[in-house]
């Protein structure tokens, strides 16, 4: 007997809630953002070791001039990380998402939820 429906993996919907996190706009950026050396979000340049940070995954951004996107890899710190969670968990459950909006819970509500109440850990 086969089934239709596919197991998504922890992991795999920690992923798609950290895709919901705003970024700030690249060219605002740093260097040292940009690269991921330093949070994102945070001008205070402290580096970040691979306790503190988090993966925010491989994004693309638009650079004027250009025709191509560039492809960057931010990272964050767990604090901002949980904060920024908390914010796309409410633009998630009370704009985006049907079922969050009723009774229901989504995978990926539940993950924001996790992700702002364990400041990044997945």
């Amino acid at each position: 007997m086969s089934s239709d429906t596919v197991e998504v993996t922890p992991r795999e919907v920690a992923k798609l809630a950290i895709a919901e996190l705003a970024m700030p706009d690249l060219v605002t950026l740093t260097d040292a953002q940009v690269e991921g050396r330093v949070c994102v979000w945070d001008r205070h340049e402290e580096p970040l070791t691979g306790e503190l940070a988090v993966d925010l995954g491989e994004r693309m951004a638009p650079v004027s001039g250009t025709a191509s996107p560039m492809r960057w890899f931010p990272r964050g710190c767990r604090r901002h990380v949980g904060e920024y969670a908390y914010l796309a968990l409410f633009d998630h459950t009370l704009e985006k998402c049907e079922p969050c909006r009723g009774s229901d819970t989504c995978d990926t509500g539940s993950a924001l939820l996790r992700l702002s109440l364990r400041r990044g850990w997945l």
